[in-house]
């Protein structure tokens, strides 16, 4: 039984995952569509991106004027800004970042 049309859906696997996707799709164009969405000026991008398929929305995040960061330690994220090691550290700055922002 053929779950998925082929052609239609493209399949990702990793270290303990697997993402089926329509072929089409594509982090960075998805994020610029959701950017397009927000319409406050003050409104700063922040991407949080744990595999090599981020790096193409780390470029749309940085292009954006963003803040794109890196989590884990598997993959090296040269357009990140930012790296955190596990993804504890990114609960931990998230806290930090909305409670300097009140």
């Amino acid at each position: 039984m053929r779950l998925l049309p082929a052609g239609n859906f493209r399949t990702l696997g990793g270290d303990r995952f697997l993402d089926a996707a329509p072929t089409a799709a594509r982090k960075g164009r998805t994020v610029d569509w959701l950017l397009d969405q927000i319409h406050d000026s003050g409104a700063l991008p922040v991407y949080f991106g744990d595999d090599d398929e981020d790096k193409e929305a780390f470029a749309v995040i940085r292009r954006r004027g963003g803040l794109p960061i890196g989590v884990g330690r598997r993959f090296a994220f040269e357009s990140a800004l930012e790296h955190l090691p596990p993804p504890e550290a990114a609960r931990v700055w998230l806290r930090s970042f909305l409670e300097d922002a009140e």
